[in-house]
């Protein structure tokens, strides 16, 4: 299980915890028809979209990657800036919300992808 406190983040890492919500994305969609090894498909389905106020604490810019840790497991995204409240972050779904989200679909039948509360590292 993670450890959700920044005390264990040496002087050189900042983190942060967020809201990850997950979903659709137009450009997602377009690029499936080529299939999702195609490089602009996967690109899109690793990026994370940040507020501009999260950005700021973790001292990244757009196109910096940062390391995103859930219950379940972790994966480095590239970061972007999108119009959200801070400490919620959007997620493509695809493989790296699914290694996030984990297996557990609490009986649903489909796993947890929204509401997911994870730690961002830069």
């Amino acid at each position: 299980m993670t450890n959700w406190s920044v005390d264990h983040c040496n002087e050189h890492t900042k983190s942060i915890r967020i809201v990850l919500i997950t979903g659709r994305t137009i450009a997602q969609g377009s690029f499936a028809g080529h299939g999702k090894g195609w490089f602009d498909y996967t690109r899109e389905v690793s990026t994370i979209v940040l507020s501009e106020e999260d950005m700021q604490s973790l001292k990244v810019s757009p196109g910096q990657a940062v390391r995103v840790k859930g219950q379940r497991g972790e994966a480095i995204c590239i970061c972007k800036k999108g119009d959200l409240p801070q400490g919620v972050g959007f997620l493509p779904y695809g493989r790296t919300a699914n290694i996030l989200a984990g297996s557990d679909t609490a009986a649903t039948g489909m796993p947890i992808y929204k509401g997911l509360v994870v730690a961002v590292e830069a």
